[in-house]
C-alpha cells in the first residue's frame, strides 16, 4: 500500500476515484507478479469496494451485447443527448426484442454510460410510463 501512496502523491488525482483510475492504469503496465492487489489500490486511493467494482466493470472489455447497444446507441446519435435519454433509448428497443435477444441491463448501462442508481430511476420512470391499465394492480380501497 505504501509504494502505491507514493505513486499516487505525483499525481494530480484529486478524487478517490481518480486516484484509484490511475492505479489502475499503472497496474495494467506493470508484469505479472509486480503488480498491486486490488485491495491495496482501494486502500491507498480511499475509494470503497463498491465504487471500485464499478470502475473495474466500466473499463473491462466490451461483451458483444455491450458493443451491440454501443452501435445502435451511435446509429441513432441525438445531438446533447443525457446519459438518462441514451439509457431510456436502450430500454425501448430492447422492450421490442424477443426473450433471448435481449440485452442484458448491465450491457445497457455499460454503454449508455449510466451509473445503477441512476438507471434504477430512468427504468423505474420508464415501466410507469409504459405500463398499461391491465398492467397496473388493482387499488385496494
Amino acid at each position: 500500500t505504501s509504494a502505491i501512496r507514493e505513486y499516487l502523491a505525483t499525481m494530480t488525482a484529486k478524487t478517490a476515484t481518480e486516484q484509484y483510475r490511475r492505479a489502475l492504469e499503472a497496474n495494467d503496465l506493470m508484469i505479472e507478479g509486480q503488480k498491486w492487489p486490488d485491495e491495496s489500490m482501494q486502500k491507498a486511493a480511499g475509494i470503497d469496494p463498491t465504487n471500485a467494482r464499478a470502475i473495474r466493470e466500466y473499463r473491462a472489455p466490451d461483451t458483444p451485447r455491450t458493443s451491440a447497444v454501443r452501435q445502435f446507441l451511435a446509429a441513432d446519435a441525438q445531438d446533447n443527448e443525457s446519459i438518462s435519454d441514451r439509457y431510456r433509448r436502450a430500454l425501448e428497443a430492447n422492450d421490442t426484442k424477443m426473450e433471448g435477444q435481449k440485452w442484458p441491463d448491465k450491457s445497457m448501462r455499460k454503454a449508455a454510460g449510466i451509473d445503477p442508481s441512476t438507471a434504477a430511476k430512468v427504468r423505474k420512470a420508464w415501466y410507469r410510463a409504459t405500463e398499461t391499465p391491465e398492467d397496473r394492480e388493482p387499488d385496494n380501497a
